[in-house]
């Protein structure tokens, strides 16, 4: 693991950065839950809920399931080193460089 060093600018920056991503990350789960809703209510309704069969409202929850997937390892990046962060949704620091993405003056806990 490389320690980089950062002026605060950069930090404030960068911190800025992350919850950007986290927010997108977030948005990008609706339409996968909805997916996944509508899939599993057509499959126990055979097909009577809002009239759309299982058989194309699986595949289509498949589609959003890997386009999200897809989304999440594309943007859920460090802004300082560009490493992949997990698929963990709120992370401390970056696994790589260590850069923290909460200030510790800012933790109630």
């Amino acid at each position: 693991m490389e320690k980089m060093e950062f002026s605060e600018q950069q930090k404030k920056e960068m911190r800025g950065r992350y919850l950007k991503m986290r927010r997108r990350l977030c948005l990008s789960t609706i339409p996968f839950f909805l997916g996944a809703a509508i899939a599993l209510i057509s499959r126990i309704t055979s097909g009577r809920f809002l009239g759309i069969p299982f058989s194309i409202a699986g595949p289509v929850w498949y589609v959003i399931l890997l386009a999200t997937l897809s989304f999440h390892i594309i943007v859920w990046r460090c802004p300082a080193c560009r490493a992949f962060l997990g698929f963990a949704g709120k992370i401390r620091f970056c696994p790589r460089c260590g850069f923290p993405y909460e200030d510790i003056s800012d933790r109630s806990d």
